[in-house]
C-alpha cells in the first residue's frame, strides 16, 4: 500500500494530463470515441488481431488457473491427497507460470522493439499454444512437467500481451490510441 500511496502522490503531483475534457460533454465524447475505435477496428486486420490476441490471452490466464485446481482438487483423492493440499500444489504451479510471465516482459519488450510485433507475437502464441497443448497429455495435475507448461504458457502469454498492445498502438490513430488500448 505505501508504493501505491507513493505512485499516486507522484503522479498527482508530477504528471501534467494534456488530453483532458471537461467533465460535461465526457458522456456523449465517449460514445463518440467508441464508434471511432469501432470504425478503425472494423478498417485495420491488425487491429483487430491485436484485440483477439491480447483478450484470449487474459482469458486465458484466469482460465487456466481454474482449471487447474478444479482439476487438482477433483482428482486428488487419487493422488492420495487432501483438496487443500491439490489447492496449495496447483497454486505453486499458477504462481510459476506468473512469474515467468514477469521474469520475461523485458525480453520480449525487448524483442517486439527489435523484431516486428508480428513475430514476436507469433513466436510466443507458438509458446502458449505448446504448453496449453501439453497440458491435454497430462494424466496428473500433480506431475513436474506441469512447471515446463506454466514457464512456456507463462512466458508466452506475458509476450502475447507485449507484442499485441504494441502492435495496436502503432496501428492506432493517434489522437484515439488511449481509447483503443482501454
Amino acid at each position: 500500500p505505501i508504493l501505491g500511496i507513493l505512485g499516486f502522490i507522484a503522479v498527482t503531483a508530477g504528471i501534467v494530463d494534456r488530453n483532458s475534457k471537461h467533465k460535461s460533454s465526457h458522456h456523449v465524447a465517449e460514445k463518440k470515441e467508441w464508434k471511432k475505435v469501432l470504425l478503425v477496428a472494423k478498417n485495420s486486420v491488425g487491429l483487430r488481431v491485436g484485440f483477439l490476441s491480447s483478450f484470449s490471452a487474459r482469458a486465458d490466464q484466469s482460465l487456466l488457473g481454474l482449471f487447474l485446481i478444479t482439476w487438482a482438487v477433483k482428482v486428488a483423492s487419487e493422488f492420495g491427497k487432501s483438496a487443500a493440499a491439490a489447492t496449495a500444489i496447483t497454486s505453486a504451479f499458477i504462481g510459476v507460470n506468473v512469474v515467468f510471465a514477469a521474469i520475461s516482459s523485458p525480453l520480449w519488450g525487448f524483442l517486439t522493439d527489435r523484431w516486428s510485433r508480428k513475430s514476436v507475437l507469433c513466436l510466443c502464441l507458438a509458446l502458449s499454444g505448446f504448453g496449453y497443448l501439453g497440458l491435454v497429455f497430462l494424466s496428473s495435475p500433480f506431475t513436474p512437467v506441469l512447471y515446463f507448461l506454466m514457464f512456456l504458457i507463462g512466458s508466452g502469454v506475458s509476450g502475447i500481451t507485449i507484442a499485441s498492445q504494441t502492435m495496436t498502438a502503432d496501428l492506432s490513430p493517434k489522437e484515439i490510441v488511449g481509447s483503443v488500448l482501454g
